[in-house]
This record gives C-alpha cells, structure tokens and sequence, in this order.
C-alpha cells in the first residue's frame, strides 16, 4: 500500500491520516475495523503496557510514523483529548471501545472506513 503523505509544508491533510489511520487498524485488510483490530491498534500505542495511553504516547506513536510538525502535534493532541471520552487524562480501552460504538452508526460490531472518517473528522475539531 502506499502511504499518503499527511503533512505538506507545514499543512495537515486530515482526510489522508484519516485514511491512513483506518488502514493500519483494518489489519485483515477486508474494509471494516473490528473491535479486535481495535483492541491491537490500541495496544502498539501502550508503550508501556499499563492498558492506559498517555498524551506523551500518542504523540510518540503518531510522530514516529508521520513526523513532526506543529500543525500535526495540534491534530494530534485535538483528537487525544476527544478520544479521552470521560476526561480522565488517560485513554484506555473504555475510551476506544465508547468511541467505537460512537463511529459504528448502523450498529452492525464493525467500523466502515465511511463510518471512521467521520468520527475522526469530529474528533479533530
């Protein structure tokens, strides 16, 4: 697969990191995110297998494949903050499972890349 570039001169192409990101949840490859897929793309993030995901390791997972730049660090920082569904400064398996069944809009357990995009484009205002 090729990868998009997300960040050009300084400017983020949301619908590319969107893409992207649904990409490498979807690992079977078949169009749709289950909570499964879910529960694997949340545990490359947890650095430090406490089952919790901090700021700090968000922002690493995400520089460490696209880079840094402050227009992405806003991004990046934007959707952690809204995907800490009960405020509790960390994200956890609760959060991505709530956010989940926020994205999957026809209730059917799984997550289209439609479905995706827009719970990502809400998480990134």
């Amino acid at each position: 697969m090729i990868l998009l570039p997300v960040a050009v001169l300084g400017q983020v192409d949301l619908n590319a990191l969107a893409r992207d990101t649904f990409y490498k949840m979807d690992v079977s490859q078949d169009g749709l995110v289950t909570r499964s897929e879910l529960a694997g793309y949340f545990n490359r993030m947890d650095q430090n297998g406490d089952a919790k995901i901090s700021k700090h390791e968000y922002s690493d997972y995400i520089t460490d494949i696209y880079g840094h730049s402050p227009d992405l660090n806003h991004y990046v920082h934007t959707i952690y903050d809204n995907l800490d569904y009960n405020n509790d400064h960390h994200v956890d398996q609760l959060d991505y499972n709530r956010n989940f069944d926020r994205a999957d809009t026809n209730f059917d357990d799984f997550v289209d890349e439609d479905e995706f995009n827009r719970l990502f484009m809400a998480l990134a205002q």
